[in-house]
């Protein structure tokens, strides 16, 4: 009767209620949600599972640990088993509030792309694909690992089984008895002998060197694995670079480096030699002299002032960890003696560097430090971290692509490579409704009680992640995107004004009218001030009046 209901419910109520039926909906699943692994680390012999280290949570609250293997299937758990203390207990799921077995994730080291997926058929109705072999390892749980040549097998579009061969035979590993695998890769075989070369320096394997925070270095060969441009202008100047490939020889292994602990990687191109640095977000740009925004994230001499009131000079460098690669979120800071450390926003209250020997001062609102553009003796200009002016066209366009990005993450679902937990967190509140429409629509046509007889194990899986991530999301029910913003603030008066650009000439107007030098002006002149482009001049012109 309550599944009925709930199936006319999600069928015919408008999205409006659909949080409120998710959680309806959630709150019935939930005792079918206390398995804690996932099921590519369960090891099945027939209908049940080899037993392995592992734990139950009873209702009263109470954790056990031993030996534990589960009865039926891994969507439908009959019976819960603990070896503990010599003992054998059968648990029924309904009595325990959580159980699972101890384990590593599962962790591919190598780049998806670089596996070549071949189409094998069908098997008793299941598609199977596997990847041509390629000199690669396994880690085995135990630690162990084995080198040869790896291969992979799908049983619909889901990782199955992993295969080794070497001088000791030929090994198949379930995906329960592997923690990590990957190919040996080197970089003939990712430029296809020197073929393959991209458009991006940085993208293609030169000679380097890499330079660490603790002062150590190492020279080899060098390559970014790809670029991204989050502030979607897409000349090459702008590229953030993420991922570095690094060889000690042109024939040497690759391996993938770790970014944290790098403070600047020197490519040679022919005569001259190109420098990128951290921009604090686990990216790397491009140092350009004389530009603030990417100086900032490299060490400048400048000086701290910390939350307690205490100040500190010595060298710092900018961080931006989220989205917003001009907001910064940290400061790596070294004093003139002693090391490097990185405080957080809440430790600071505000930083000053030197750069290109002009101080640089930047202040904390909120939870980030904003550089202040200009900084004069009336006038300070900088950028609104907390925008509040609505930009209308843009979010109606977002709202419109809802659908066609709920369509692709249900594909990343069908695939079964890639973080799907990253698919699901990198969507909205509305998308993820979508997302479990879509869901339905394509695995029940529509009709949950079709859904919840005929759809595959991974899809309902899936679909209670959605409805799970629904319930807990605290965003707004649509989709928002903000123009960006400006503040303009009197130091004398302590008067803040919001700066919008396509509303700035009506704004910046009711200053510049209380100027008396700028009422003699002609109007071509005048025009000049009013222009956005122009503001630093404005604000210089401004100076001299409101001083």
């Amino acid at each position: 009767m309550v599944v009925l209901l709930l199936t006319n419910l999600i069928i015919f109520m408008k999205p409006l209620y659909l949080t409120t039926i998710a959680l309806l909906f959630f709150t019935s699943l939930s005792f079918a949600q206390r398995n804690t692994t996932p099921s590519e680390r369960y090891t099945w012999d027939g209908k049940s599972t080899v037993p392995r280290n592992g734990y139950v949570i009873l209702r009263s609250g109470k954790k056990m640990e031993g030996m534990l293997s589960i009865k039926g299937s891994y969507s439908e758990v009959k019976v819960v088993i603990l070896i503990s203390e010599g003992k054998e207990i059968e648990f029924k799921p309904i009595s325990l509030s959580e159980y699972g077995i101890y384990f590593q994730p599962l962790v591919n080291d190598s780049p998806d792309e670089l596996y070549e997926w071949r189409s094998m058929g069908e098997t008793n109705g299941h598609a199977i694909s596997n990847t041509k072999p390629r000199n690669g390892y396994v880690i085995l749980a135990s630690g162990v690992k084995l080198e040869g040549e790896l291969q992979l097998k799908k049983v619909d579009g889901r990782l199955d089984e992993i295969r080794l061969k070497n001088d000791a035979g030929k090994g198949k590993y379930e995906l329960s008895e592997v923690n990590n695998y990957g190919l040996i890769l080197t970089i003939s075989e990712i430029t296809d002998n020197g073929k393959k070369e991209r458009k991006d320096f940085a993208l293609n394997f030169h000679s380097a060197t890499i330079y660490n925070e603790d002062g150590t270095a190492k020279s080899g060969f060098v390559a970014f694995q790809n670029s991204i441009f989050p502030n979607g202008f897409k000349p090459l100047e702008n590229a953030h670079y993420r991922g570095i490939y690094y060889a000690a020889t042109r024939e040497g292994e690759l391996s993938i480096l770790p970014s944290p602990g790098i403070i600047k990687i020197e490519k040679k191109a022919n005569d001259s030699v190109l420098t990128y640095v951290p921009f604090g977000d686990g990216t790397f740009v491009l140092e350009v002299p004389g530009a603030n925004v990417m100086a900032a994230k490299v060490m400048q001499k400048g000086s701290i002032k910390f939350s307690d009131g205490t100040e500190a000079e010595g060298e710092l460098a900018m961080m931006a960890t989220g989205s917003q690669p001009e907001f910064y979120t940290q400061v790596r800071f070294k004093a003139s003696s002693g090391i490097a450390t990185i405080y957080k926003t809440d430790k600071i209250e505000s930083a000053v560097q030197q750069i290109d020997g002009k101080p640089v001062r930047y202040i904390k609102i909120k939870d980030f430090l904003i550089q202040v553009e200009f900084d004069g003796a009336v006038f300070a200009f900088y950028r609104n971290p907390y925008p509040t002016t609505v930009n209308k066209t843009a979010t109606s366009l977002a709202k419109g692509a809802a659908n066609v990005g709920s369509q692709a993450a249900v594909s990343e679902f069908e695939k079964g490579n890639g973080d799907v937990d990253s698919v699901i967190n990198s969507l909205s509140l509305e998308q993820l409704m979508e997302v479990e429409k879509e869901l339905v629509k394509r695995y029940g046509g529509g009709s949950e009680e079709k859904f919840n007889e005929s759809a595959p194990d991974w899809a309902k899986k899936r679909r209670a992640a959605v409805i799970t991530r629904i319930v807990g999301m605290q965003a707004a029910k649509s989709v928002v995107i903000y123009k960006r913003e400006w503040i303009l603030l009197n130091k004398k008066t302590n008067d803040k004004a919001i700066v919008v650009k396509d509303s700035y000439k009506d704004l910046i107007d009711g200053y510049l009218m209380g100027c008396e030098n700028y009422l003699t002006l002609d109007k071509k002149s005048q025009s000049t001030y009013k222009d956005f482009d122009n503001i630093f001049k404005t604000l210089e012109f401004l100076e001299v009046c409101f001083k």
